[in-house]
């Protein structure tokens, strides 16, 4: 191996045993089981452990992210409110507001809920130690994706940063629910605990950010970039649609 200061991330990886690929690893729904999330939250722990080491040439290029998905989340939410104060007002709705209306109350609740779950302190913690550790995210940790058939294979690195690395858990556990699969999201958060060895404190804030109603939100930001009068029907099914993709929160 080449001197850490003047090799390339993708040269680091590959020399630490993960392959790039060139095509994606094809996994039907229905074979996903709680024994195949586990196995694959292995293969992401295995990777950060890879990836955790690396302080070459492209330090300085890769993104930073720490903190930031909680950052969004908070903003999204006074945005949220902001617009059903403003609707509740209007004399005037569209079919999309007045089904908005209809269901964004208990969405509104359950954003304050998530994040009043995330204890300041803690989360601090978790922060200090990303940055100690110069955790490296994958951001799409998913079956077709990332994957172990001997070596561990990546098919797309283009969204890697420094991140805490409970924010790959939460993207990937929280594809699996918003998938509709009947797994046990809680032992699965438990198995990314243990398996990245890590805090237990890390549940709280993997939790919450995964019971964040972040579906719906992208729905509601989404028809408020529209201008399409003739799209209303199309989004009215899109945020029912995306209510069952959040499912139920888990705290």
């Amino acid at each position: 191996m080449g001197s850490l200061d003047d090799i390339s991330f993708i040269d680091y990886i590959e020399e630490n045993g993960i392959r790039l690929s060139n095509i994606v690893n094809h996994i039907d729904k229905k074979d996903i089981d709680e024994k195949k999330a586990i196995e694959q939250i292995q293969i992401i722990a295995d990777f950060h452990r890879i990836a955790r080491g690396y302080n070459g040439l492209d330090v300085k290029t890769i993104k930073n992210k720490i903190g930031k998905l909680v950052g969004q989340y908070k903003i999204h939410a006074k945005k949220l409110k902001k617009y059903a104060d403003m609707k509740k007002k209007s004399s005037n709705l569209t079919m999309f507001e007045e089904y908005f209306l209809n269901t964004c109350e208990s969405v509104i609740e359950r954003c304050e809920k998530c994040l009043g779950h995330i204890n300041d302190d803690e989360y601090m913690e978790i922060i200090k130690r990303s940055m100690r550790n110069n955790d490296i995210c994958l951001g799409n940790c998913y079956f077709e994706n990332l994957w172990k058939n001997g070596n561990i294979f990546l098919a797309d690195y283009s969204d890697i940063a420094f991140n805490m690395v409970e924010i790959d858990g939460v993207k990937f556990i929280g594809k699996l629910k918003s998938n509709s699969l009947d797994l046990n999201f809680e032992l699965l958060i438990d198995k990314y605990i243990e398996a990245e060895n890590i805090k237990s404190e890390s549940k709280n804030l993997m939790k919450a950010l995964i019971s964040y109603p972040s579906e719906y939100i992208k729905c509601v930001e989404r028809y408020e970039r529209n201008s399409d009068e003739s799209l209303e029907d199309r989004f009215v099914k899109r945020l029912a649609k995306s209510i069952r993709k959040d499912g139920e929160s888990i705290i």
